[in-house]
Parts: structure tokens; sequence; C-alpha cells
């Protein structure tokens, strides 16, 4: 069998292909320090996973540790008719029943004019002059409830210049909401407190004028002083109410705030909303009726519950990721990828012994673990509520059976978890740290990559010279041995 020696050699390509195989050996050092790269880099994406993760069970852990704010006291409240009364509870309610009937709601003050025939021109033609008047509004303070402020309006003599009652009416609404909104933004008045005034119309071709107070009740009603005399000469009165096409109140002062009678006593507020009876309760009410409904207030079990299951799941989701990735798998082997580093492979025990521990800070010492109320692991670690019936029985004796577990001072679950938490995901914290370590790790073989990289092309450009020479060398030897050929044919 005949071998052509000069294959090798025969064009670059051949050449670059030598090369190629050459420098794999060298290669091998370049590559090593691109797996251990690529190896801190899947670290460095596990660790912001888990801190993901052990964030999440923080925040948590976080509501459930809170002694301020404690979930476990919260109540809820519930109405025997949604359609006429509505209620909540906070946790500074008091647990019990509470009946109600209402006999008037609260209504907004609202003033309007004497119906006019829009085209007419009834207003302007007796009028030539600047209109000037102010409305008294609400203004409550700390220090005086019933405080109440000025606020002037001035109408010019232009609105009046032989226009339409429409267009008079139109510009005495647009300089009322005018100073209005000016009054406000000189913080004289809250933006609720405001008098809104618009221009309605009842049937085709006709407008009225109408002052409405924006909150309901008898603080918030309206008065006036009128100085030049329009809202009198157009009908606006707080003195007599509006019938037919005459102007006046809808509805009278001494009518403005709800009334209804709880538990045999009698109340009158600005508002349908009430919230100053009950501690910790909001009354929504939505009716008149006359015969009782009933408002309870009762501990917020099932919401208890749901919050606790909200730990759990985040729990769960962390000692699940853990065990992926910073453990050796019995089954597979396989070895996390934070496995050998010993500050994330502890960190499931140190959670374990948090939640599995007997408590010595709670007041009752029958509850005094997770699973005296009803809370276990499995063999991963995963918590789950495994008898539902002891941790419900537990919250309707008292909700400090089961609160002490998670958040007494001394030694409740999530105030430990907390702070264990805190060591890993706070700015200056474990991960942050490893992150840190694993970001100059980077650096340093990103140096020495690029100085391999250096030497593999100064290797490269050695080789291919070399090579060249040689297959300058075979083309001389083949046309040598070509012509040796012609003598020995």
């Amino acid at each position: 069998m005949s071998v052509d020696i000069t294959s090798s050699f025969s064009n670059a390509s051949s050449i670059q292909r030598l090369v190629d195989l050459y420098l794999r050996r060298d290669e091998g050092p370049r590559d090593k320090k691109i797996s251990e790269k690529n190896t801190i880099q899947k670290k460095k994406s596990v660790l912001s996973s888990l801190q993901s993760k052990l964030s999440s069970l923080k925040t948590k852990s976080s509501l459930l540790s809170d002694t301020v704010f404690n979930i476990f006291e919260n109540k809820i409240a519930s109405s025997s008719d949604n359609d006429k009364i509505k209620a909540s509870a906070s946790d500074t309610s008091i647990a019990g029943n509470h009946s109600l009937s209402v006999t008037r709601l609260a209504t907004a003050h609202t003033i309007v004019s004497n119906q006019y025939t829009s085209s007419s021109t009834s207003i302007s033609s007796s009028i030539s002059s600047d209109q000037t008047f102010s409305l008294s509004v609400a203004h409550p303070t700390n220090d005086d409830s019933d405080n109440r402020v000025n606020v002037n309006v001035t109408v010019s003599a232009s609105s009046f210049n032989n226009t339409t009652n429409e267009s008079v009416l139109s510009s005495i609404a647009n300089a009322i909401n005018s100073a209005m909104s000016a009054a406000f933004s000189n913080d004289t008045i809250d933006s609720d407190e405001k008098v809104i005034a618009s221009v309605v119309s009842e049937e085709n071709g006709k407008a009225r004028l109408l002052l409405k107070s924006s909150q309901t009740g008898y603080t918030y009603r309206q008065s006036y002083t009128d100085t030049s005399g329009l809202l009198s000469a157009v009908g606006l009165s707080t003195a007599s109410q509006s019938s037919g096409t005459n102007g006046g109140y809808i509805t009278s002062e001494s009518s403005l705030n709800s009334t209804f009678t709880m538990d045999g006593l009698s109340f009158s507020r600005d508002s349908n909303q009430v919230n100053d009876i009950l501690t910790g309760v909001t009354i929504n009410l939505l009716q008149t009726f006359s015969s009782s409904e009933t408002i309870t207030i009762d501990k917020d079990q099932e919401g208890v519950k749901s919050k606790v299951k909200d730990f759990i799941s985040k729990y769960n989701d962390a000692i699940n990721f853990l065990n992926t990735n910073a453990k050796l798998d019995p089954e597979t082997k396989a070895r996390g990828v934070l496995a050998n580093d010993s500050l994330y492979s502890g960190l499931i025990s140190r959670i374990k012994d948090v939640t599995t521990k007997s408590l010595s800070g709670v007041s009752n010492s029958t509850y005094n673990s997770l699973a005296s109320i009803g809370i276990t692991a499995d063999r991963s670690g995963a918590l789950m509520i495994s008898d539902p019936s002891k941790f419900d029985s537990a919250l309707e004796i008292d909700t400090k059976n089961v609160s002490e577990v998670f958040n007494n001072s001394t030694d409740g679950i999530t105030v430990k978890l907390e702070d264990l938490l805190e060591s890993f995901t706070n700015a200056d914290g474990s991960i942050s740290s490893s992150q840190q370590r694993y970001d100059d790790n980077i650096i340093q073989i990103n140096d020495q990559i690029n100085r391999l990289e250096e030497r593999l092309e100064k290797r490269r450009s050695q080789l291919t010279s070399e090579f060249a020479k040689m297959q300058e060398m075979m083309s001389l030897l083949s046309r040598q041995q070509s012509f040796m050929n012609q003598f020995f044919r």
C-alpha cells in the first residue's frame, strides 16, 4: 500500500488541524481553570437562589415572631346580614356578639339653587358687578374637632354680561371649585373637606347649581356669608328645604348623621363607617333596618392557620433546596454544589435544631414544641400540620398556646430562626461574604486563564510556523521525487 507522505502538509487547513491536535495537551491547564470558574459561577447562582429562599422564610418568620402586631391575636368580624352591615376587626378587638339596628344613614350636606331655564338671561340681567361670598367648611384639628374655616369666592362681573343662566351657574360653580382648590393648595383645608359645585340638568333645557360637601355628616355641613347677595338671588339656602323649582337644602342639617342603636345604646355619627364604638372594630352601615342584626367578633383561627401554613411552605422550600444543593444524595450519591462547604451543609442541621427542640420560654409547658401543637417533620426535615385538631384545640383554648411556641422572647422558634437567617441573608451576612469571595476567585481565575490563553496563542504561532516550514520542505521533496521518478519508468 502506498502512502502519500505529503498529505498532512498539503494545505493551510491541514496544518491547522495538526496545530489543534498538538495543542490539545497544552490546553488542559486552561480548560481546568475554565471548569473551575464554571463551578464557582454555579455556586454563585445557587447562593443567589438560597438567598432568595432564606429571605422569604425570614419574612414569614418575622410575621410570626412579631409580638406588637401579633397575628395570633387576630380577630374576624362577621355580620348576620352583609347586605345591611359589614364589619372588620383587628387584634385589639374583644370576642363577642353585638346587636345593631340602623334608623338613618349619614348623608353629605347638599344645597341646590332654583331651577332655571338654561337659555334665559334672567340671572345676568340684574347683575353688573363682581359678586363675593364665603363658604364655611369644616377643618377639624387635634385641638378643636369643631374648627371651621371660611373660603372666599369671587365671581367676576364679566360672568353676568348678558350671559345665559346656565353659563352664569357654571361660572359660579367654577369660581367655588377654584377657591376650594386654592384653599387646599394653601393647606387651609384638606382635599376631602372641599365643597364641590356643579351644574345639573333635571330635564332638557333646565339647569340648577348644586353644592355638595365631600364628606357626610353634620360636622361637614355647609354655611355661607352672602356678601353680595348672589347666593340668595339664585335660591341657595341652608334655612329652607328645596321643593319643586325652588332652591334649598336636600337634607336638613339635623338629619345628616347616621343614627343607630347597638346593644341598647343610641349613637349618632358623621359617617356610615364607624370605628370608635367597639375597640378594634370597624362597622360599615349599608342600609336602615329596625329588626336587630348581629355582629360577631371571634378568633381568626383559619387566618392564623393560613399564616402558619405560609411559614411552613417557605420553610420547606428552604429545606428542600438545601437538601438538594448542600448534601450528598444517599440514593444517587450525587453531591450538591455546596456540599463541600460546611457553612451551608451544616445550615440544614442548625435550622432543624431550632425547629425540633423543646422550649423553655412558654407559659404552658404542655405546649412547648411544634409537635405539641400538631406540627411535625418528615424524614427530609419538611414540616407539616400533621394533626390539625391538635393545632385547632391549642389555639381555641388560648392563642398563647400557639403564639408562644413561635414568638416567646427566650427561645421562640421563629425568633431564633429569624436570628439565624439574618446571619446569612443580611448585607454583611454569610451569603454576601461567600459571594464576594467567589467574585474574588473568579477575578484571579480570569487572570490565570488570560495568561494561559496568551501562552497557547504563542505556542499556536510557533507550531504554525514550524509546520509551514515542514510543508515547504515536503513540497520540495515531492518535486524532487517526481523528478527522480522520470528516470525509473
